[in-house]
């Protein structure tokens, strides 16, 4: 076991901690029983706390008032004027209960109608009298970050209007907000109302207000602890005298920026489990379960937000190997660099490690452990696939490749007995990109290694755990309880199981500023016709998102996300004319996922900015169809072919006839005239001379990196760069990325969906490799359909 020293992760001791919460406290309950309504008075345009429904149910969409909430209520004349009040606050919807003299209920519910306006109404009964039926609506605007318009207007009895406006500022900073307000009832304009909130600290609020039209004024002091806020207001009539007190107490879905601001945090286990761009099902869809996989966006979010909360000291990874892509494994070791620059400790723990996975441990981990009788399945990159020419030469099966070029490759399984030289260099070359990736990974614990990186990947697999540990893969051999012994030893270490931590409820309002993108994914083969959400690109389908996102005035830029090693050739146009059309009105940027190859490289191609992981497979521009037949399989079986022809040619690529000399020419030239209007239309989206652009088509695959070298992708990088190139495109530092989709699909074809993949036919490996995202059954050049439609 390692000798580490025991690590102070508190910078704030908790006898600290416990006085000023205790004095905090003390002051809470000095001042409760003076009060006579529990819930310090505020205004329409800033109310957005658990109090939202009673003085604008509008600003239930800010969410800052989900959860439960609870307030007593004392008068001067106690216990007589004793009074309670339960809140249950969902994002839109809540119900408050008045238990007191008389009973009375509350319903109400806001609806966003934009990103900074949202409406709202009430209905409020007292004692099931349904003839003192009170109803309200209600508004609230806020058009900048430092400016908010509320108003309500309330019908007592369903008659007697009664109107409430006001307006909210925050001139200095958020933690500083002040409202000023009044009201209209009785053919009177009441004097207004001054109220102002501050925030000194995280975690303490002070309330403070002064009605103009009685000379009253009251203070309110509460303080937060994580997702509890709970606190106290004094009241005081004209007369200078103390009217009454109260306290009340709020138990949100979300967190409180908390009193405790150095907590005392705990590490995390954290799974990711399979990564891919897009589910199967919709967040939406009844179906949703049924696809547990984890979207990669979401998870980077998360990622972010775990290395930014104050509470997460450390993260422990434990018998999680991860399934996903190497561009996908970039994606999380930069993510996860984040942490560690927060000096936040990672540490893992197998019984086997997989090949990327264990790369991936050794970049970020401050220690890797394993399982005694363990394995590091660390072994570097291999393609090898069967080659079926003579299999299906003995069975009298033939296919026909036409090809734009040699090096355009893909069906050559069927057509060769050995990899072409050429298909070898181009992998050759694939691979020492990828090596540069790997060892860049596991070159993070070069210190600890006994031999050269290089060397280290190249003598794998380690299927015994003492060799692993000879080498330097992994600090320690330990059985579980003996790892967990280690994290209490070293790390005062307590665990959250399946962490999910609640968002921190924000403090700024809604920023006017922020912009938004169309995110539109492109994930698997590109087919005509509708989209299958994860699996399947269909140009009807992804069109119809594109247009929509170029048409709508809200979106600022479309964001291309794009995982597809091709497909249909006319599809993959039609899509690249649309986004060509799109680029002329905004921004279009596209993101490159682990391959954006051929088809996957033409819908590209028209963006603004491409952004590519080192990784990404590109390129390969180029037209291949593949045609088999089965004649000799027919002589050898005794079947004979025949039926009436209208003409010579009418049964042009049927299985049980070669095609003629004349056909096969045709078919060459239909090839090589798609070759040239792909090359054509590259060069006219990327600025180029065509030239330029054939000297890297012919079928040849590129990395990211050296598809960047050779201008057909702009920049390298993630998630953070293109969040970056999106600011500069649009002139905005807040940003959100919203899903743009369009799909026929409902609930029965779903379930369709569901039922039938469960009896898919075996793929061809490499497609099996590219949907499983499988470096070491590299899928290396697009896929089309047998024939070329």
């Amino acid at each position: 076991m390692l000798d580490l020293a025991k690590r102070d992760l508190n910078s704030i001791s908790l006898h600290k901690i416990g006085a000023r919460a205790g004095v905090l406290l003390g002051m809470l309950l000095l001042i409760a029983p003076l009060s006579l309504e529990a819930l310090p008075p505020t205004l329409s345009a800033i109310s957005d706390d658990f109090q939202a429904l009673q003085y604008n149910p509008a600003a239930l969409t800010q969410k800052r008032a989900a959860g439960v909430a609870a307030a007593i209520n004392y008068g001067t004349q106690f216990p007589d004027s004793l009074s309670a009040d339960l809140f249950l606050n969902g994002d839109n919807v809540a119900y408050q209960l008045h238990l007191g003299s008389p009973v009375r209920q509350r319903l109400g519910v806001g609806l966003p109608l934009g990103d900074f306006f949202a409406v709202g109404a009430a209905l409020e009964l007292e004692e099931l009298n349904f003839s003192a039926l009170d109803i309200a609506g209600s508004l609230l605007v806020r058009p900048w970050r430092y400016i908010s318009l509320g108003t309500q207007v309330t019908l007592e009895s369903l008659r007697n209007p009664e109107i409430e406006f006001s307006l909210g500022l925050r001139p200095f900073t958020e933690r500083v907000t002040i409202g000023v307000g009044s009201r209209y009832a009785n053919g009177q304009v009441a004097l207004p109302t001054i109220v102002a909130q501050i925030e000194p600290v995280d975690g303490i609020r002070i309330d403070g207000g002064f009605d103009i039209q009685d000379s009253s004024w009251h203070i309110a002091l509460s303080v937060a602890f994580s997702n509890i806020r709970t606190g106290s207001e004094v009241r005081v009539d004209n007369g200078s005298s103390f009217a009454g007190g109260g306290l009340w107490s709020h138990i949100a879905t979300r967190n409180f920026p908390s009193i405790i601001d150095n907590p005392p945090g705990r590490f995390i286990e954290y799974s990711v489990g399979e990564i891919v761009d897009q589910r199967n099902f919709a967040p939406t869809s009844l179906l949703a379960g049924f696809d547990p996989r984890q979207e990669l966006v979401e998870v980077l979010q998360e990622i972010e937000g775990i290395c930014n909360d104050p509470w997460v000291r450390g993260v422990v990874f434990r018998k999680e190997n991860i399934i996903t892509n190497l561009a996908n494994f970039e994606e999380l070791r930069q993510a996860f660099s984040r942490c560690k620059s927060q000096q936040k400790p990672i540490i893992f723990y197998h019984t086997t490690y997989g090949n990327v996975n264990y790369a991936f441990a050794a970049a970020i981990a401050d220690h890797i452990f394993l399982h005694p009788t363990g394995a590091v399945g660390l072994r570097g990159l291999a393609s090898i696939r069967p080659y079926l020419k003579e299999l299906l030469d003995n069975i009298g099966v033939e296919v026909t490749a036409y090809r734009s070029h040699p090096t355009k490759s893909f069906g050559s399984i069927y057509t060769a007995s050995e990899m072409g030289e050429g298909e070898r260099q181009q992998i050759a070359r694939l691979f020492s990109d990828y090596y540069q990736l790997i060892e860049e990974m596991i070159d993070q614990r070069k210190s600890q290694l006994t031999v050269e990186t290089r060397v280290a990947i190249d003598d794998g697999p380690y299927l015994r755990a003492e060799r692993a540990r000879e080498v330097g893969l992994v600090d320690g051999l330990l059985y579980e309880d003996e790892f967990d012994a280690f994290l209490k030893e070293n790390y005062d270490y307590s665990v959250l199981r399946s962490f999910r931590r609640a968002p921190t409820i924000p403090r700024q309002w809604p920023d006017a500023s922020e912009r938004q993108v169309a995110l539109i994914y492109a994930s698997g083969a590109i087919v005509n016709g509708q989209s299958i959400r994860g699996r399947q690109i269909g140009d009807d389908s992804i069109i119809a998102a594109i247009e929509r996102a170029s048409n709508d005035g809200a979106m600022a830029a479309i964001l291309l996300r794009i995982n597809s090693g091709g497909g249909a050739a006319l599809a993959s146009e039609s899509i690249a004319r649309a986004l060509s059309e799109a680029a002329q009105r905004k921004p279009v940027i596209v993101w490159m996922g682990s391959v954006a190859a051929s088809g996957g490289y033409y819908i590209a191609a028209p963006a603004n900015v491409i952004i590519a992981s080192p990784v990404s497979l590109s390129g390969s521009i180029g037209v291949v169809a593949l045609a088999p037949t089965i004649v000799g399989l027919s002589d050898t079986l005794g079947i004979e072919w025949d039926g009436v022809r209208g003409s010579p040619s009418a049964d042009f690529a049927h299985p049980g006839r070669a095609a003629t000399a004349v056909e096969q020419e045709r078919l060459q030239a239909l090839i090589n005239r798609l070759y040239q209007r792909f090359v054509e239309q590259v060069a006219e989206y990327r600025n180029a001379e065509e030239v330029q652009i054939d000297a890297v088509a012919q079928g040849l695959i590129w990395s990211g990196r050296a598809a960047q070298q050779r201008g057909l992708v702009d920049t390298l990088g993630g998630y953070p760069e293109v969040l970056e190139e999106l600011q500069r495109q649009v002139g905005s530092q807040h940003l959100r990325l919203v899903p743009f989709e369009h799909s026929e699909w409902g609930l029965l074809r779903d379930i369709g969906y569901l039922v039938t993949s469960y009896f898919e036919p075996e793929l061809p490996p490499e497609l099996e490799a590219l949907l499983r995202g499988e470096i070491e059954a590299l899928f290396i050049t697009p896929w089309y359909p047998p024939l070329l439609k």
